[in-house]
């Protein structure tokens, strides 16, 4: 029996939501060819596809997806649950960052803006939390 897309979706998006990634359904938003999927971690953003193993989108989505990957975004067509896992591992949450990560014990600064992982202390470009010293 072949799979069908929600089974090659569904193991992804719930991967993702366990790292704590943002996930943002797109398709049902007044447009036909958007990627099936947004997410979003820290400052990396990452479009998906979900197709049934074999399928290959439709004319309207690769001119889509095309014209997104040309102003820099990362979209991808994903018909297999190993391979979505792997885009978001290697997309979203891999890092080389040197920077200081947060303790559980201690308060949150900052996100660093190449990873987008909370800061503790001051190594590495990052970016002050909005919510600091918020009344």
């Amino acid at each position: 029996m072949r799979l069908l897309e929600r089974q090659v979706e569904g193991p992804v998006v719930a991967f993702a939501k366990k790292h704590r990634v943002e996930v943002v359904k797109l398709n049902g938003m007044g447009k036909r060819s958007l990627p099936d999927r947004m997410f979003l971690y820290g400052t990396r953003v990452l479009f998906i596809e979900f197709k049934r193993p074999g399928e290959e989108p439709t004319e309207a989505q690769w001119v889509l997806h095309e014209r997104w990957r040309k102003l820099g975004h990362r979209v991808y067509v994903v018909d297999a649950k190993d391979e979505g896992v792997r885009l978001i591992k290697l997309v979203l949450l891999s890092t080389s960052c040197k920077h200081t990560r947060a303790k559980k014990s201690g308060p949150t600064v900052g996100w660093c803006l190449d990873c987008g992982s909370p800061v503790v202390g001051g190594r590495g470009r990052w970016k002050a939390s909005p919510l600091k010293g918020a009344a």
